[in-house]
């Protein structure tokens, strides 16, 4: 009976001891999936469009008063990868792409605003992304692609990204320059006296406000 009683000790002691390796194994080795992504930083910059479809197109920091096909904005997002509470736990975590759920802190705004004296005017709907360039457009990602082919405007771009939009998701986007460009605002708002152009960005603890333009 004591050599039984022995018996069992031994086997409840290694149960025990498989049981905390299991545990230890679960949270060290199977770890949660970084199925999500925030976003670290936006990069925005001034830009304008020089040249032709003959001769090519090149692009440049804005200039305000030199000559030019076009003007707008680049912009740059910079994606950290993160898990949520729902993210399921995998072996090493290499079994999902990054990101693939989407966004996790949504961008609460994101305004491209205008002031000339004690006119404010917000710019988002007039900026659309497009590539001059067509060799560069074919060579692109399917997300580039996307945004340059249908022409997505600056305000449906910041919405797919809140929306979870496919072409948002993953390691599309992250840290490429996208470029956006006025549509229907004539060059003379460049000219004008005591003008700003100024970006506004708010995301849960990251807030960017930054002037682009200011003469």
């Amino acid at each position: 009976m004591a050599l039984l009683n022995k018996n069992y000790g031994i086997v409840i002691y290694i149960s025990l001891v498989l049981l905390f390796l299991s545990v230890v194994a679960y949270y060290f080795l199977y770890k949660k999936q970084k199925d999500y992504y925030v976003i670290k930083t936006f990069d925005v910059k001034t830009i304008q469009l020089n040249g032709d479809s003959i001769r090519g197109y090149t692009i440049s920091p804005l200039k305000v008063e030199s000559k030019k096909n076009a003007w707008g904005i680049s912009v740059k997002m910079l994606k950290e990868y993160v898990s949520g509470e729902d993210s399921p736990r995998k072996l090493f975590c290499s079994s999902i792409e990054p990101g693939i759920n989407g966004i996790k802190s949504k961008i609460n705004h994101f305004n491209l605003i205008y002031k000339q004296e004690n006119k404010t005017i917000i710019l988002n709907d007039s900026l659309i992304a497009k590539e001059y360039d067509l060799a560069k457009l074919n060579t692109s990602g399917d997300a580039i692609n996307h945004l340059y082919r249908v022409g997505v405007s600056f305000s449906q771009f910041i919405a797919d990204i809140n929306n979870n939009a496919e072409y948002t998701k993953g390691i599309s986007l992250n840290n490429f320059e996208i470029y956006f460009w006025y549509k229907n605002i004539s060059d003379s708002i460049l000219y004008k006296p005591n003008k700003k152009l100024l970006v506004d960005i708010k995301i849960e603890d990251l807030q960017i406000k930054k002037t682009l333009i200011s003469k």
